[in-house]
């Protein structure tokens, strides 16, 4: 057990009073922090290691957005480690070390970068969905403006407050540096969803919509694309923070991961999903059934519905079984139709999961590699 003396053992005292009454309430959060930002971790390294493969093909300002964001989220998970060390084994027996605010506006910084980096990429996809600027015109500032809140709020925290109390938590300067920042990131994160939504949608881009699983997941990549994650996590920080501080830590800590693998699994699965013949257009289905080739360049201005790719049913009357000449007739259709089933192995739909590496550098959205 660590010993304090002097004007810490009052703050020690005090510090148990408060703390004391409900451990499970005020420690708990602290433990359970901890604990999920490890397992997410571990998540992000496998969506890392995932993505390591395709760094080479993706564009550069991509790339290096993600290494840093993924850079700011391993640095926030060490100082989280260090700071449950310093709280449950140097600190051990003592009330004291729950109270420091200054491990708190550590990470918080790594947050607010870890944020602003994820944000900028989501913005970045936002305006190649829509070939045009105006989306960055739109979000950047509140992007930027939303990253100098958070910096304003550690800034004032760090010069004013050394111990977090009930006193702290409850200061009306705090409330409103702590409010408006979670405001300003609900507000960026609703407009990101908002805009990429109804960009995907005003595209008719992504999975077909023939097989159940394909309409499960193109819900879960439609989740992920559109940073839907973060928003919810945001949206239960600030109403846990208005509750019950130690709660909305919990939740608060686990943001650079949240963000992090959102983005990470957007980045794979445009990878790997297959994509809707809407996207493929090289290859679309005419109305007698067949597949159709038609040119590479079709007008992103005017999209189609998504057609069917799996090849339509030709209904065939069955020929007399006395007349030889109409049955020689049926089975050379019927190795005509089947012929066209084997030929489609080479457009790219003939893996496992519907998509080849010869179609990998289109992504799940129904755009090429070019528009994310």
């Amino acid at each position: 057990m660590s010993v304090i003396s002097g004007q810490d053992a009052l703050l020690e005292a005090i510090a148990a009073q408060i703390l004391g009454k409900d451990k499970g309430l005020h420690l708990m959060p602290f433990y359970i922090s901890g604990y999920l930002d490890s397992l997410l971790m571990g998540v992000v390294i496998c969506q890392m290691a995932t993505y390591w493969h395709f760094v080479r093909r993706d564009r550069k300002h991509i790339v290096g957005l993600t290494l840093l964001a993924v850079l700011a989220t391993t640095a926030a998970s060490v100082l989280i480690i260090i700071w449950m060390a310093h709280l449950f084994v140097w600190g051990f027996g003592i009330y004291l070390p729950f109270t420091e605010s200054v491990w708190l506006v550590r990470y918080m910084s790594l947050e607010i970068a870890t944020i602003l980096l994820v944000q900028m990429v989501y913005i970045d996809r936002a305006c190649r969905l829509y070939a045009h600027w105006w989306p960055a015109l739109l979000i950047t500032p509140v992007t930027l403006g939303t990253a100098a809140i958070g910096s304003i709020s550690l800034n004032y925290f760090v010069v004013n407050f050394k111990h977090i109390t009930t006193d702290t938590v409850s200061s009306p300067t705090i409330s409103k540096l702590v409010y408006t920042w979670l405001s300003l990131i609900i507000l960026t994160d609703f407009v990101i969803m908002t805009i990429i939504v109804y960009g995907l949608q005003r595209v008719k881009a992504g999975f077909a919509h023939t097989q159940a699983e394909s309409r499960f997941r193109r819900v879960i990549t439609r989740c992920f694309e559109s940073q839907t994650p973060a928003f919810i996590n945001a949206v239960i920080c600030i109403i846990a923070w208005n509750r019950q501080f130690e709660v909305a830590l919990a939740f608060v800590v686990l943001q650079t991961k949240i963000y992090s693998i959102g983005l990470l699994i957007t980045l794979n699965l445009r990878i790997h999903a297959p994509v809707s013949s809407t996207a493929n257009d090289t290859h679309r289905s005419d109305p007698q059934g067949g597949i159709s080739h038609s040119g590479p360049h079709r007008s992103r201005s005017s999209p189609s519905p998504e057609p069917d790719f799996h090849l339509q049913h030709v209904q065939y009357t069955p020929p007399s079984p006395t007349d030889d000449q109409h049955t020689s007739i049926y089975m050379q259709d019927r190795q005509q139709q089947l012929g066209v089933k084997v030929a489609r192995s080479p457009t790219g739909w003939d893996s496992a999961d519907g998509y080849s590496e010869e179609k990998d550098d289109r992504s799940t959205m129904g755009l090429t590699r070019d528009k994310f």
